[in-house]
């Protein structure tokens, strides 16, 4: 999705940059921190999820209104199911970090967060950016 994100438009910029950065090496850190460390999971996790928030930000705010209506519309939901499955993510992180329940068990957060990460986001993204490859 943040490759067909980069090719729709001109996004040579340092924040495009960083962002790419951040959501490329993201994952792989964040499975660092669940193996090793509480502490680089939950650094990993909130940089992941203003990285994500800002390319949600991004795609529905500027690349969303370009496309034709059914195209923008599915984007948009992809742009706005990747920031909350995220921070339902750090949220389970940090009530774990800190000890204060948050009322998110393991399987209802697997189940909320697995759920919009598949249908919501890359459901809707690749279907919609299917419509009209950029």
């Amino acid at each position: 999705m943040t490759g067909l994100t980069g090719r729709s438009g001109a996004l040579d910029t340092r924040l495009w940059h960083s962002l790419v950065g951040v959501i490329l090496a993201g994952p792989a850190i964040i499975a660092i921190g669940i193996s090793f460390s509480p502490l680089v999971e939950i650094v990993a996790v909130s940089g992941f999820t203003v990285a994500v928030a800002l390319f949600g930000w991004y795609v529905l705010l500027r690349i969303a209104p370009t496309r034709p209506r059914r195209q923008a519309v599915l984007l948009g939901a992809s742009a706005v199911a990747l920031p909350a499955s995220m921070a339902l993510a750090l949220g389970y992180g940090v009530a774990t970090f800190s000890g204060i329940p948050l009322g998110l068990d393991i399987a209802t957060m697997v189940t909320l967060h697995g759920s919009l990460n598949a249908f919501g986001f890359a459901l809707c993204g690749l279907v919609g950016w299917r419509l009209a490859a950029p």
